[in-house]
């Protein structure tokens, strides 16, 4: 029994491959395939080989016995050393400062996203104050103008403003065309039992423009 290597472009593979003769011919029979790591392996690539290694051949226990596990392993080091205690360890403290950074990273991405979305729920507070105060003068213009109508209808000579124009409208509510428009179509949604639907699609479209923003970006300052 012996351990064989082949090289491909990129990697080395390793199998256990058993031998017998039969009529006076050698015949190879292929065990188990024993892993395989890159041309050149890092300490990390050969950790890995190396405790994927030992867990095969504790799963062949039943077909290669100590001493052709000894052989095995002796034939693999040649080939690909086995790493050491401080290389094991370099990679550890290597994996623990990754693993810090990568935290500390979604750490800070999670506080930016809580201080954009903290900066807009404030600016909605503010503009949802000033839409408040915009309603309370214009149902209080309202109610004048229902008593107002009421009187006349009694027979009561009071002047009567004319209606207001589109442009009015406008002035007063401080709103565009096309805002209005905005309006009219999430009531609309609304009233069909659609705008949980649509703060959805909203929200995977706003992460799909900032995903593409962010990539023509990337590409523009660091790819170029």
């Amino acid at each position: 029994m012996f351990a064989r290597f082949r090289q491909t472009p990129r990697r080395l593979q390793v199998s256990l491959i058993a031998t017998s003769r039969i009529n006076g011919t050698v015949r190879h029979e292929h065990i188990a395939s024993l892993g395989s790591v890159p041309l050149a392996p890092s300490s990390a690539d050969r950790i890995a080989f190396w405790t994927k290694l030992h867990q095969r051949l504790d799963a062949l226990a039943n077909r290669v016995d100590a001493a052709q596990r000894g052989a095995t392993l002796a034939a693999v080091h040649a080939r690909i050393p086995m790493p050491t205690q401080a290389e094991q360890q370099a990679v550890l403290i290597e994996h623990g400062r990754e693993d810090a950074e990568q935290w500390q990273q979604i750490a800070e991405m999670g506080t930016e996203q809580a201080a954009d979305l903290k900066g807009l729920a404030d600016r909605a507070q503010q503009q949802a104050a000033a839409v408040a105060q915009q309603a309370a003068n214009s149902t209080a213009h309202a109610d004048a103008a229902k008593a107002r109508l009421a009187k006349v209808e009694a027979g009561e000579e009071l002047p009567v403003p004319k209606p207001l124009t589109r442009a009015e409208i406008l002035r007063i509510s401080g709103m565009t065309e096309a805002e209005i428009r905005r309006c009219v179509q999430v009531h609309e949604i609304a009233e069909a039992g659609g705008f949980g639907r649509l703060l959805t699609e909203i929200h995977i479209r706003t992460e799909k423009a900032e995903r593409s923003a962010m990539r023509a970006m990337h590409r523009r300052l660091v790819q170029r």
